[in-house]
């Protein structure tokens, strides 16, 4: 199995993929390499999701044990920080429209998973 590291380098970022024969190939990244990047992984997961068999229904989901509730200088966005393993790992951009939706919907939602885990443990 491939794994793959990535360096701070005096140049930027060495993103370094070993293969399991050994051997290797590098790319060298700067900062806005790595920010693209970052941000592409996720489609590109939900890429690799969307391709397996026929009648497989994935999705990626990213365990969160925190999370923060901020706002842009302009308060005119939600900033919802995750959190895993004590870390800050990503913050969303909520616009208020959004943020509204969310807020109003949530109540009845988390109403509903609540009263189906309550089902469960009757059963």
């Amino acid at each position: 199995m491939a794994s793959l590291e990535l360096h701070l380098e005096r140049n930027g970022y060495v993103l370094r993929k070993t293969n399991a024969d050994g051997t290797a190939s590098e790319l060298l990244l700067d900062h806005d390499d790595l920010l693209t990047l970052s941000h592409s992984a996720i489609e590109w997961s939900q890429l690799v999701l969307e391709a397996q068999p026929e009648g497989v229904n994935a999705i990626a989901a990213t365990p969160v044990d925190n999370m923060g509730l901020n706002c842009d200088h302009h308060r005119a966005e939600l900033h919802l920080e995750l959190f895993r393993n004590g870390e800050r790992f990503q913050v969303l951009a909520i616009p208020i429209s959004t943020a509204d939706r969310l807020a109003e919907r949530l109540p009845s939602f988390l109403q509903e998973m609540e009263e189906y885990r309550n089902k469960l443990r009757k059963q």
